[in-house]
C-alpha cells in the first residue's frame, strides 16, 4: 500500500505531466517557431530528470541502503549532516544525536528502517518549518521496544489541526509507517513551545494470521 501510494503521488503524476509536455511539443513542431519547440523540449527534459530523481528517492525511501552500509546511528548522523547543510541558516541550528553506537545492532532491519524514515521526515519538518536553534535526537532500546525521539525548540504547531487538514508535512506518513510495525507515534507540540516526535516500535513484531473462514455451499 505504501509503495502504491508513493508511486501514484510522485512518479505517476510526474510521468503524466511529462507525457503531456511531450505531446504539446510534438503538436507544435509544424506550426511553432523553432525556439518555442526547443523550449518545450527542454522543459520536458528538465521534468524527466526531476522524475528520475523522485524514483531514486523512492527507492531509497522504501529501503534505505545507507542502513546496510553504516547502521542506524551513523546513518542518522549522516542524515543530519546532509539536511542541515541545506537549511536556510544551518549555522544557527545545532543538532545533537544521543545514542550508544552499538544500539543499532539491537534493532532488526525492518524496525530500523521505520525509525530512520521517521527521523528523515521529522528532520525535514524541522529544517523547513520549525525555525529551531537546537535539536536533539535520541535513540535507545529497552526490554521489548526501540525508540527514537526528535525534539526541537522551534515555533511549534497544532498536531490535531494538522491531522484534520492532512497538511503535507509528513505526519500522516510517519504515523502510518509506525502503525504498520505495531508501534506508537506520539507528537507533542504547541505554538511557541517546540515539537517532540517520539516513535516506538516493538523489537519483535507479531504477525497475526487471519481466522479461517468456512464457505457453505
Amino acid at each position: 500500500a505504501a509503495i502504491s501510494r508513493e508511486l501514484h503521488d510522485s512518479a505517476a503524476q510526474s510521468l503524466a505531466a511529462l507525457a503531456m509536455q511531450l505531446g504539446v511539443a510534438v503538436r507544435s513542431i509544424d506550426d511553432a517557431p523553432p525556439h518555442t519547440v526547443r523550449e518545450r523540449i527542454e522543459g520536458a527534459r528538465t521534468l524527466a530528470n526531476s522524475t528520475l530523481e523522485e524514483i531514486r528517492m523512492l527507492a531509497h525511501t522504501m529501503h534505505p541502503r545507507v542502513l546496510e552500509d553504516l547502521g542506524l546511528v551513523p546513518a542518522v548522523r549522516r542524515l543530519v549532516r546532509e539536511l542541515t547543510a541545506h537549511a536556510s541558516r544551518p549555522s544557527d541550528m545545532t543538532v545533537e544525536v544521543i545514542a550508544a553506537e552499538d544500539v543499532g545492532t539491537l534493532i532488526p532491519t525492518a524496525q530500523a528502517s521505520v525509525l530512520y524514515r521517521v527521523a528523515q521526515e521529522a528532520l525535514q519538518n524541522v529544517v523547513r518549518h520549525a525555525d529551531a536553534h537546537r535539536v536533539s535526537i535520541q535513540i535507545w532500546v529497552d526490554d521489548d521496544s526501540a525508540h527514537l525521539e526528535i525534539a526541537d525548540d522551534g515555533v511549534g504547531f497544532d498536531p490535531d489541526a494538522d491531522r484534520a487538514r492532512h497538511a503535507g508535512i509528513g505526519l500522516f506518513t510517519m504515523r502510518e509507517r509506525v502503525a504498520l510495525m505495531n508501534g506508537v507515534l506520539h507528537i507533542s507540540s504547541s505554538a511557541g513551545t517546540g515539537t517532540s516526535v517520539l516513535a516506538s516500535v516493538p523489537l519483535h513484531t507479531v504477525t497475526r494470521l487471519a481466522e479461517p473462514t468456512c464457505v457453505k455451499n
